[in-house]
C-alpha cells in the first residue's frame, strides 16, 4: 500500500488546542479521486469513451487521434486542409483530460468541463470554445489563439493561463506566463500580465486583480490550494472532482474559512478527518453523499 503524506494546514482565525484527541474508529466508505475520463464527440457523430485504455482511431480525411499516457492527440490525414470539422471533449464529473491539439497547444480539461475545437487549425485565428475549467499552455503562432467562454474571449499569441468558467459561476482568467487579453461580452477589455487574473461576476461586471496564481491552477499540477476560502466553496470545488454530494446540516458552517493545500490524488476521506481535527465538524459518509454537521 502506498504511503501518501499529505500536506494541509487548517488555520482558523483563532487558537485551537493541541490537545490529543482519540477518535472513535468507525468502518466508512472511502472516496476516492477522480481519473482520466471524458467523452470524445467525432465530426462523423461517434461518440468515444476515454478512460485509461490507450486507443487509436480515424477521423475524418484520413487524421488519425490517438489517447496514450493519459493525453488525447492528433496528427494530420491528407495534404489539403480540413476545414470547419470540430471534435468536442466532454469530461464528466470525477473526471480530467489532457488533449495536444493540431497546432501543438497543450490543454488540460478539469472535471465538469467541455472543449469545442477544431481538428485542424485554418484561416487567420486558432479558436476553441470552453465550459468549465482547463489550463492552456499555447503553442506560440503568428495566429492569434482565441479561447471562447460564455462570458467573453481570451485571446493570445503564446502563453499559459488557467480558465474557470463554469455556468451560473463568476469566471476567472488566470495568467501564468506571456500576456492574454480578455474581452467580455459588454465589449470590456483588460489586458493580463503574469500574476494578474481578469474576473467577470455574475452581474457581468469586469475587474482586474494581483493573486497567486497557484491558487487559481494548482490543479492542473495536483495540487488543490485553499486561501481565505469558506468551506462552501472548498466543497463546491471538491463535489466536481471526487462525485460527491455534501449536505450541510448548519448552515453556518459553510462561512467557516480555511487555507491549505491538499494532495488531488488523494482520498476525500482525508480532507474529511483534518476537519474533524479541529473540533468544529463532525461528518457521515453515505454512499456519495457527506453529511457535514456541528
Amino acid at each position: 500500500a502506498a504511503i501518501l503524506i499529505l500536506v494541509f494546514v487548517l488555520i482558523r482565525p483563532w487558537e485551537y488546542h493541541d490537545e490529543v484527541q482519540e477518535l472513535v474508529e468507525v468502518t466508512q466508505h472511502i472516496i476516492p479521486p477522480g481519473s482520466n475520463a471524458a467523452i470524445l464527440k467525432l465530426a462523423d457523430g461517434r461518440m468515444i469513451e476515454i478512460g485509461e485504455q490507450p486507443l487509436e482511431l480515424k477521423n475524418v480525411q484520413g487524421s488519425v487521434v490517438k489517447y496514450e499516457n493519459g493525453r488525447l492527440s492528433y496528427s494530420s490525414g491528407e495534404e489539403c486542409a480540413i476545414k470547419d470539422v470540430y471534435n468536442e471533449l466532454v469530461v464528466p464529473i470525477g473526471g480530467e483530460c489532457h488533449v495536444l491539439l493540431d497546432d501543438g497547444t497543450e490543454v488540460w480539461l478539469n472535471a465538469d468541463s467541455k472543449l469545442k475545437y477544431p481538428i485542424a487549425f485554418s484561416g487567420e485565428s486558432r479558436e476553441v470554445i470552453l465550459s468549465g475549467e482547463a489550463y492552456f499552455d499555447v503553442k506560440k503562432d503568428t495566429r492569434p489563439f482565441v479561447v471562447s467562454l460564455e462570458s467573453g474571449d481570451v485571446t493570445v499569441l503564446g502563453t499559459s493561463f488557467g480558465v474557470s468558467a463554469y455556468p451560473g459561476y463568476p469566471n476567472y482568467t488566470t495568467l501564468v506566463r506571456g500576456s492574454v487579453r480578455f474581452t467580455s461580452l459588454r465589449q470590456e477589455q483588460v489586458v493580463l500580465t503574469p500574476g494578474e487574473q481578469a474576473v467577470v461576476n455574475i452581474s457581468g461586471t469586469l475587474e482586474k486583480r494581483n493573486v497567486d496564481v497557484e491558487e487559481f491552477v494548482g490543479w492542473k499540477d495536483g495540487v488543490f490550494i485553499f486561501k481565505d476560502k469558506t468551506l462552501a466553496e472548498i466543497m463546491q470545488i471538491l463535489e466536481r472532482w471526487y462525485g460527491v454530494n455534501v449536505i450541510f446540516q448548519d448552515e453556518r458552517l459553510k462561512e467557516l474559512e480555511y487555507t491549505g493545500s491538499l494532495e488531488r490524488y488523494d482520498s476525500i476521506n482525508t480532507f474529511l478527518q483534518l476537519l474533524e481535527k479541529l473540533k468544529e465538524i463532525r461528518y457521515e459518509i453515505k454512499k456519495n453523499t457527506i453529511v457535514l454537521f456541528k
